[in-house]
């Protein structure tokens, strides 16, 4: 899967992260290697990237400097709370402004989804009332509790997965950028 790193045109991370990402020195090579040490943790450590579907998102707070590379990573990666953690990853040749790519993009949400739709099976009403309930640890509805946020985590893991892959769907059908943006 393709990923991507936006960063300002001078390669400073943003969102909350640290550091200059080294650049592509030309339209032939790819910017130098950066890696990190240590466990990879969401918002702690690790190099952050975004799947097609998930650049939206992460480009809200975007300025007119806001600029989007193709990454290559190499080595351990995690998905979690919509983005991507990679150890080591470096910027490949060749970007395009974040205002070019959301001037592409249709607008679309997480609710505008339906789950028929998304080909997933919402639990029942009584399940989310059993999952707010609160008992003491041994109660006899303890481990229907359970169960019931069990399955309304599954739900919402199939629901995010299948929504990720409608956007990067409409995303991906965007005539400018094409190439940039090719698999």
């Amino acid at each position: 899967m393709q990923l991507y790193k936006i960063t300002t045109l001078e390669g400073a991370c943003l969102n909350g992260g640290s550091g200059t990402w080294p650049l592509p020195p030309d339209d032939e090579t790819p910017g130098e290697w950066w890696e990190i040490s240590g466990e990879l943790v969401p918002c702690q450590n690790g190099l952050h990237l975004a799947s097609l579907g998930q650049l939206k998102r992460w480009l809200s707070w975007r300025t007119p400097q806001t600029v989007i590379f193709r990454a290559q990573t190499e080595g351990r990666v995690i998905e979690a709370d919509g983005k991507f953690v990679a150890r080591k990853v470096r910027l490949l040749p060749g970007f395009v402004y974040a205002d070019e790519y959301m001037a592409t993009q249709t607008d679309y949400s997480y609710a505008q989804y339906n789950d028929h739709d998304l080909g997933v099976k919402r639990p029942s009403y009584g399940t989310f009332e059993l999952a707010k309930l609160t008992v003491p640890k041994g109660h006899t509805l303890e481990r229907k509790i359970e169960r019931a946020k069990k399955k309304i985590d599954s739900y919402n893991r199939q629901r995010t997965k299948a929504i990720r892959r409608k956007q990067d769907e409409a995303a991906s059908k965007s005539p400018l950028l094409e190439e940039f943006f090719r698999e």
